[in-house]
């Protein structure tokens, strides 16, 4: 019985996802058609945030590290974000706030932190104690060389890992949150679709 509700909440979940995603693909298009770009960086942080919240208060008690870094990732994401920043500061102050090197630098910390949660399972296992640092690295060095086509293929070749760690981690632990790599799958999307309106408009920004 424990097993289908927790199966119809995943199933909820992965709805959550797509909804989200095509949310954000609308947005892109109603704002090409209004003669702006076909972009969804906007309002990334907000769907983001609204996302990990609503999946760390079913599955908070699962994955509780996890599921803590994220809602801190997704809380600063959302303090970066220019639209929600707008209703609080002018333009010269929303500039200022964003150069701050506190706000720059310190979401990437908390998702180092993310991926080295995840992480630390292999490193139980010593066969991958090489590889899975060398995905990692392939991942940070895809977030900052400014080539598209290495980093869209940085970040296939996370997600390809993420896969591989949740299936691993589902077999060995079926208790730990599933949600989580839905999560994952939602950042992968968010970062490519980023990553293509950089490239489509040569927008220069914060990957």
């Amino acid at each position: 019985m424990t097993e289908k509700i927790e199966n119809s909440d995943f199933q909820l979940e992965k709805k959550t996802i797509q909804l989200s995603i095509l949310s954000l693909i609308m947005y892109g298009i109603i704002s090409l058609l209004t003669g702006g770009p076909f972009a969804f960086f906007p309002i990334n942080e907000l769907v983001f945030f609204g996302v990990v919240s609503y999946f760390a208060t079913s599955n908070f008690k699962k994955a509780k590290v996890s599921y803590l870094l994220f809602l801190i990732f997704a809380g600063l994401g959302l303090l970066k974000n220019q639209l929600f920043l707008g209703f609080f500061m002018t333009n010269l102050q929303i500039t200022d706030f964003l150069n701050n090197p506190p706000v720059k630098y310190i979401p990437y910390l908390i998702f180092a932190f993310m991926l080295l949660e995840m992480l630390r399972f292999f490193f139980l296992t010593k066969s991958n104690i090489f590889i899975f640092p060398l995905i990692l690295s392939i991942f940070i060095f895809g977030t900052y060389i400014n080539t598209y086509t290495f980093q869209v293929l940085s970040l296939l070749l996370f997600f390809i890992f993420v896969t591989y760690y949740f299936k691993t981690k589902k077999e060995s632990d079926p208790s730990y949150s599933k949600s989580l790599y839905l999560l994952w799958f939602l950042i992968l999307f968010l970062k490519l679709s980023t990553l293509f309106s950089m490239y489509l408009y040569d927008f220069e920004m914060d990957f």
